[in-house]
């Protein structure tokens, strides 16, 4: 198998989160993140990547962000822009 594929892991149900943010011109852009106790420091995070609609009679608007993170590691965070909440949906591995 080729070494250098990363696979996306989502959650069942994405997990509400506290981030960190810095204001640009036209959204928030995450800058670290608590899941669990452990703050981690997002180095890049490229996006957003908007998505918006309505599923099953419920309206949704979401802000996605892929974000390498001090540990190495490369998370799928975004921004519920309705309920202005941050989870994480998934990870690369």
């Amino acid at each position: 198998s080729d070494s250098s594929t990363l696979t996306l892991y989502l959650l069942p149900t994405p997990r509400a989160i506290e981030a960190r943010t810095e204001e640009r011109r036209d959204h928030v852009l995450p800058t670290g993140y608590r899941d669990g106790g452990a703050w981690y420091g997002i180095l890049s995070a490229a996006g957003p990547d908007r998505v918006s609609g309505e599923r099953w009679g419920e309206a949704y608007a979401r802000e996605y962000f892929r974000c390498i993170v001090d540990d190495g590691g490369m998370v799928w965070l975004y921004h519920d822009a309705r309920a202005d909440g941050w989870y994480l949906h998934g990870w690369w591995d």
